[in-house]
This record gives C-alpha cells, sequence and structure tokens, in this order.
C-alpha cells in the first residue's frame, strides 16, 4: 500500500496543474447571486398574477341555480323551506328584499360557522344567510318584522332592502304588529339595572320607559304590543304584568303557573285582551283569552262554537296575530323524542336563548270551533328555529317552495383562501421548475473563454 501511495503522488506532482482566473470564485458567487435574483423575481411576478386572477375571479365568481324572476310570484310564505348550502351568499353580500322567514338550527350551522341561520325571500326562493360569531336564534333573539322588510338583532334593526341600519339602545324582545315600534331590554338581569324601553323606529326616540329591576325578558314571547300602540304586556318570571304604554305601574298583575304570555301577537284586535298560552298536558297547549284590565279569562272564549283547538305536539307556541274570523296563527316548536317543554324562564341572559329540546318548528293556524289545529308549514329536521312574516301568515299568502332555488353567489372564505394559497403553491413551484429547464438548455459560457 505504501509503494502503491508513493507511485500515484508521484504521477500526481508530474501532472500539468490547473490554471483558474483569479476571480473564478467571485464570477461564480455572482452567476449564482443572478439565477437566486431571476428565481424569486419570477416567482413574485407569479404570486402578483395569481392573485390577480382570484381576486378578479372572485368579483365576478359564478351564481348558484337560478330561480324564478324577481317580481313573477306573489309575495308569501313557501310551503318548503330548504337548508342552505355552504356556499349560500350572505345577506350583506347580496340583497334579499322583503323576507317570507328567517330560520336556523343544527342545518345551518357548522364548526365554521356557528352563529349561522337563514332567510328566504317572500317573493321567489332567494335564499341568503347571515353569519355571525355568535348565534341570534330566529323568532327568539333575531325577530323578523311583520312586513318582513326589517331583521332585528344584536341591537339594531336593519332593512332587508335598503341595508339602512337603526341602532336600539337594548337587546329587541318584539316588534308591534304595524312594525312601527319595537320593545327592547337592557340590563340582562343585572341587579336594578333591567330596564325596558318602547322605541319608535321613525323618530329614533323611546316613548315608554319602564324598570324590572333584577328581573329580564325571555327572548321570543315575553312581550307584546297592542295594535294600537296603548297596552303593553310583559311577562317577568312567572308574573303577567299588563301595562298602559306611558305609565309606570301594571294596570293588572297576574300571578303565572305553566302558562306564559303566548307571544308578540297575543292582543286581541282592538287591545281589550289578551292570550296567554297554558300546558295543560304532554306537547299540547291551549290559548286563554284574558280580559285586559282584570287579567280574567274572558267569557266569550269559552262558547264551544268559538273555542280554539289545542296546539300539540309542541314544545311552545308562539302567537304571531289573529285573522279577523278569529284563527290564531303561531309558531310551536315540534320536541324531540323524551323532549320536555321549553324553559319559561331564561336562566342564562349572557348565552343564545334557544330551545334544545326541538327538533323542527311548525307554523300553524288555531281555527275557532276547529278540532285540531292546522300545519301551514313544518321545517325539515335540524331547522327548528323559525320567524315568518306576520302579515303574510294572517294574510294566508302562501307558495311553492319546491322550485329552483337562487343562493347568491359563492360564498366561503376558507374555501377560497385555501383555494387561492393552492394556486400561488402551485405557480411558485411551476416558476422554478421551469427556470431550472431554462438554465440545463442555455448554461452559461465557462469564465476565461
Amino acid at each position: 500500500m505504501t509503494r502503491l501511495h508513493d507511485g500515484l503522488h508521484t504521477l500526481a506532482e508530474q501532472a500539468p496543474r490547473a490554471t483558474l482566473p483569479a476571480d473564478f470564485f467571485d464570477l461564480a458567487r455572482a452567476r449564482h447571486r443572478t439565477r437566486r435574483v431571476r428565481a424569486v423575481a419570477t416567482a413574485a411576478v407569479a404570486v402578483v398574477v395569481v392573485l390577480l386572477v382570484a381576486g378578479i375571479g372572485w368579483v365576478v365568481r359564478p351564481a348558484g341555480p337560478a330561480s324564478t324572476p324577481a317580481g313573477t310570484t306573489a309575495p308569501g310564505i313557501p310551503t318548503t323551506l330548504a337548508s342552505p348550502p355552504w356556499y349560500t351568499a350572505t345577506a350583506d353580500a347580496a340583497a334579499l328584499g322583503p323576507a317570507a322567514a328567517i330560520f336556523g338550527g343544527d342545518a345551518t350551522r357548522d364548526d365554521w360557522n356557528e352563529g349561522r341561520f337563514g332567510a328566504v325571500a317572500a317573493a321567489e326562493n332567494r335564499y341568503r344567510v347571515f353569519s355571525d360569531a355568535v348565534y341570534t336564534p330566529p323568532g327568539f333573539e333575531a325577530l323578523l318584522s311583520p312586513d318582513g322588510r326589517y331583521i332585528a338583532r344584536n341591537h339594531q334593526v336593519r332593512s332587508l332592502v335598503t341595508g339602512e341600519r337603526i341602532p336600539v339602545p337594548g337587546e329587541i324582545r318584539a316588534f308591534s304588529p304595524d312594525g312601527a315600534l319595537v320593545v327592547y331590554e337592557t340590563g340582562n338581569g343585572e341587579p336594578r339595572q333591567s330596564r325596558v324601553g318602547v322605541y319608535d323606529l321613525a323618530r329614533r326616540t323611546d316613548v315608554a320607559s319602564l324598570d324590572i329591576g333584577d328581573q329580564w325578558l325571555v327572548p321570543g314571547w315575553s312581550v307584546a304590543l297592542s295594535g294600537d300602540h296603548r297596552r303593553l304586556a310583559l311577562q317577568v318570571g312567572d308574573e303577567l304584568r299588563l301595562y298602559t304604554v306611558g305609565r309606570d305601574t301594571p294596570d293588572a298583575t297576574i300571578r303565572l303557573s305553566s302558562e306564559t304570555l303566548a307571544g308578540p301577537g297575543a292582543w286581541l284586535p282592538g287591545g281589550t285582551a289578551v292570550a296567554t298560552a297554558h300546558r295543560d298536558a304532554d306537547d299540547r297547549w291551549r290559548l286563554v283569552v284574558r280580559d285586559a284590565r282584570t287579567g280574567l279569562p274572558a267569557d266569550a272564549a269559552t262558547s264551544a262554537d268559538r273555542a280554539l283547538p289545542a296546539a300539540t305536539g309542541a314544545q311552545y307556541v308562539r302567537l304571531l296575530g289573529w285573522r279577523p274570523d278569529g284563527t290564531a296563527v303561531a309558531i310551536t316548536g315540534v320536541p324531540r323524542p323524551g323532549a320536555g317543554p321549553a324553559q319559561l324562564v331564561w336562566e342564562h341572559a349572557w348565552s343564545p336563548f334557544t330551545d334544545h329540546g326541538s327538533a323542527r318548528a311548525r307554523l300553524v293556524a288555531l281555527r275557532p270551533g276547529a278540532a285540531a289545529q292546522q300545519v301551514l308549514l313544518e321545517t325539515p329536521d335540524g331547522i327548528s328555529e323559525l320567524d315568518v312574516a306576520a302579515d303574510l301568515a294572517l294574510a294566508d299568502a302562501f307558495r311553492d317552495g319546491t322550485g329552483p332555488a337562487d343562493y347568491g353567489t359563492l360564498h366561503h372564505p376558507v374555501v377560497f383562501v385555501a383555494a387561492a394559497a393552492a394556486a400561488v403553491a402551485a405557480a411558485v413551484l411551476l416558476a422554478a421548475v421551469l427556470h431550472r429547464r431554462r438554465a440545463r438548455r442555455h448554461p452559461e459560457p465557462a469564465a476565461g473563454r
């Protein structure tokens, strides 16, 4: 091994020495920097192009399935509701117009959209969604005005036609039957801080204010204003208090047991009587019409030919109003198997109020003298919260909801961002591959030649 090593060493010394240009290493480093700058510039251009294309694509993104042209269908509540798919446009991104219904539940929410609920237009099967970080259950904390033109939630009333937003001093609990006034609450049960106000939306001012101490109101059915704006009914805990608007003390106070104020449409036309809902058997509720002066049941409602049928298979009854023939129209919750009645007292004022025992919701008519309720609309499973335009329901205005639906422009920020990131990565990778191929096909001349 030693002789072989020495021999190879001797041969190596006899070979002519290689000569390199004096600036060989500088040229190599400069060539490397040039290639790196070209690669970065190519990638940057690719990113800019992809982002521009993606931005233009987002602005002019394609629409969902088209519905019948607007205005060709008479306004009405669809007899069938669809759960809006994930790509449905938000009401902020695309106008909805007067709404027939707002609705929510497990079917409208998911892990990415915990505060999402849907809305459908009155004149066609046009669906949009409202999406917030905190869920506002339709019919309880999100309320539709009787004419369907406004939605009340999160301390404001918003026009679904113009987008105008009217701030309100507190959490809105009910619209008046004509939609001109709202009743709101502040304090949420904090000691000596809870207050109820009646707010005029046109004049942007309070018309009445009441102190209810450390109590609070259950969203959805604990407030009702009469059609003439003169009478106000509040359920505060297990008491029903009947006020003349503008007075601080109630005209009558009624102790309730297994009973609740029937909802925002509880006042009968004329404001001389108000309805409560009494649970007299499992999932069975009856409306009790009470005299507004005394709070006692009214005799006229007890005759056999005028008695209203019970709302059956119901977690609760939320009355929307009365038709001229005395028919009561209400929303009820369809209970899950084994579920008990809905809570009549809201125990957690700081969290969304939902009825966890309902699987679906119904819109029903209770006709005087009828043997049973008439189901006007029943939502699919998973849509357990519902509010409808009371004017349409009372006018018996319904339409077919099974036709093509318009879900607006494709919308889902998470999917869009992921697709844009994947496009950028693919563009950068393609630019790098093309640059390497170009470098191999066109090598730079060796230094010194």
